[in-house]
C-alpha cells in the first residue's frame, strides 16, 4: 500500500471525492475523466475515492489508514502514445506540454 497522494508543495491537492465506492469504481472513474491525473482510495468509511485534478508528485504513508493507495496516471511521454496506465505511489513533474497528446 502506497499511502496518500500529494501534489505541488506537498499539499493535499485539488480533487473530487466519492464515498462508499470500491477501488475498481474509483479507477474506472479516473480512467474516463480527462481531467483526472490519478486517484487515491482507502477502504475506510465504506470506501473513499479522491480523483485528483492536479498532477500527483508523490505519496506519503498514512498512519490513520494503512490501506490507502495512491495511483498516478502515466503521462503521454511515459506511454509513448501507446495507451494509459498507472504508476503506484510516486510521480514525477511533467515536462511542459506533456500532459496531453498533441492535437492533430
Amino acid at each position: 500500500e502506497s499511502g496518500v497522494c500529494r501534489t505541488d508543495d506537498a499539499n493535499k491537492g485539488n480533487y473530487d471525492e466519492k464515498w462508499e465506492v470500491n477501488e475498481v469504481y474509483c479507477k474506472h472513474s479516473c480512467d474516463y475523466a480527462r481531467n483526472c491525473y490519478g486517484f487515491q482510495h482507502t477502504t475506510a468509511h465504506g470506501g473513499i475515492c479522491r480523483l485528483y485534478l492536479d498532477t500527483i508528485l508523490h505519496a506519503v504513508p498514512d498512519p490513520e489508514h494503512g490501506d490507502t493507495t495512491c495511483l498516478r496516471k502515466m503521462l503521454w511521454h511515459e506511454t509513448h502514445g501507446g495507451g494509459g496506465g498507472y504508476i503506484v505511489g510516486h510521480a514525477i513533474r511533467p515536462a511542459p506540454g506533456s500532459i496531453d497528446p498533441p492535437l492533430p
